[in-house]
């Protein structure tokens, strides 16, 4: 880590801050004016991974970033990259923990399979008859009578009808939904699902793709039925454990409840406040617009890169996982008979597996990954098909262009990975259990 002058950080923490609440006066300014810390050990055979990110953050005015790469099994590089709080001048670190948002699905894809394999559910069940929750009508509105055919396996490849492009999406509109019901915000993930029983489905289940979050809030429910556990501790005792990953966990709404060496977030496509889903007045994005609470089994949970490159290599490992079995995991990333064809039958070069997105490259391997965005969080987490996994995290949401950080550096940081000629040969997962 490097050492800066107290009024060095001082600067630094005046001039960010100013600029993530929205003065304009200050968006002339280079981010190359900013000092940026690094921590991590230093490899000469792998510059041109700082380099990028370095001048990434800095272009992009991004607080700060972590990194996370594997080669063969081995943590062989992690980094951190400029501030994880600006204002308490707190150096971003390798292990710092983030809001990981939508990856969080990966997590409850794996916790499906585990209770497959131990045949507590069945991934061909309906959804919702298992579970058995009695939805909330409006008054004089039946229930779609689609909605008890969809299937656990139609949810974990997001076909199970539910199109937020013609209705909405429940996890941005939990303020709303309250209202409907006549209760006390913030509500709870059942009640979401309860509200939106009622709304009509927006195509037949298992007949095209549509990114649900509220398909994967209904799994978290399902995995809860299973088990007889919370489903954060399922995923815990299940996945996590197994894996030596400790500090992984959901997080929190407000920034009070920030876990030890969380990183604070700052959102530069809402700079300025909205209205709170807990119904008091206005809040900061990343910090009361919405409900993290309510987004656990899609978008709750915080954790390092290093844990998320750890949970890859266990999917790497299909004859020796420690969480999954090899069947279980080919599950993941198969094509879907369905909805990983065009209609013509010729394959998609881009599908959507079980809660991983799935492309296959000119050369022929097939890269996996996820991305997550949340007002002051961009994550990546790549399977990179060559024995390279990486993980990059933000700490804010969209570039100056305003695009979505990880979209942004995803083809830059595969191209300078896949520039490296020498890789090193030592593991560092031991210096951060």
């Amino acid at each position: 880590m490097i050492s800066l002058p107290r009024a060095a950080f001082r600067f630094a923490a005046r001039l960010m801050v100013t600029f993530f609440i929205g003065e304009a006066s200050l968006l002339h300014l280079r981010a190359a004016d900013l000092p940026i810390p690094v921590s991590g050990r230093n490899e000469p055979s792998l510059a041109a991974i700082d380099e990028l990110v370095s001048s990434f953050i800095r272009h992009n005015k991004v607080p700060g970033a972590a990194v996370a790469i594997t080669r063969g099994g081995r943590l062989v590089y992690a980094k951190g990259f400029g501030w994880a709080d600006v204002d308490g001048q707190q150096p971003m670190q390798p292990n710092s923990l983030f809001r990981i948002a939508s990856i969080s699905k990966s997590f409850t894809v794996a916790a499906i399979l585990k209770l497959s394999e131990t045949h507590a559910i069945n991934v061909s069940d309906h959804a919702f008859p298992f579970l058995g929750i009695k939805p909330i009508l409006p008054p004089g509105k039946p229930v779609d009578p689609r909605l008890d055919q969809i299937t656990i396996w139609q949810l974990l490849h997001h076909s199970g009808g539910f199109d937020r492009e013609q209705t909405f999406d429940p996890a941005l509109h939990t303020l709303d939904i309250a209202h409907s019901l006549n209760t006390p915000p913030p509500v709870n993930p059942t009640q979401i699902i309860q509200y939106m029983m009622g709304q009509p489905l927006g195509f037949d289940p298992g007949t095209q793709v549509s990114y649900s979050n509220l398909g994967y809030s209904v799994l978290g429910r399902d995995i809860e039925k299973a088990s007889g556990k919370s489903y954060e501790d399922y995923v815990k005792t299940e996945i996590l454990k197994p894996l030596g990953i400790s500090d992984m966990r959901l997080g929190h709404t407000f920034a009070e409840g920030r876990a030890a060496g969380e990183v604070t977030y700052y959102s530069a496509r809402h700079p300025k406040p909205g209205p709170s889903a807990f119904g008091e007045g206005l809040k900061p994005y990343p910090y009361g617009v919405w409900c993290l609470e309510s987004m656990d089994a899609f978008a709750g949970w915080i954790a390092t890169p290093i844990d998320l490159v750890k949970f890859a290599n266990a999917l790497d490992r299909t004859e020796a996982s420690p969480i999954l079995s090899k069947k279980s995991i080919e599950q993941i990333f198969a094509r879907p008979e369905t909805t990983g064809y065009y209609s013509d039958g010729t394959q998609k070069e881009i599908y959507m597996g079980c809660g991983w997105y799935a492309r296959v490259m000119p050369e022929g391997r097939t890269i996996t990954y996820h991305r997550g965005l949340l007002d002051g969080t961009s994550t990546l987490l790549v399977r990179g098909g060559n024995g390279t996994d990486w993980a990059v995290f933000f700490n804010s949401d969209t570039s100056l262009e305003s695009q979505e950080l990880a979209v942004v550096i995803d083809p830059m940081i595969r191209s300078a990975i896949d520039s490296i000629q020498e890789w090193p040969t030592y593991d560092l997962y031991g210096e951060f259990n």
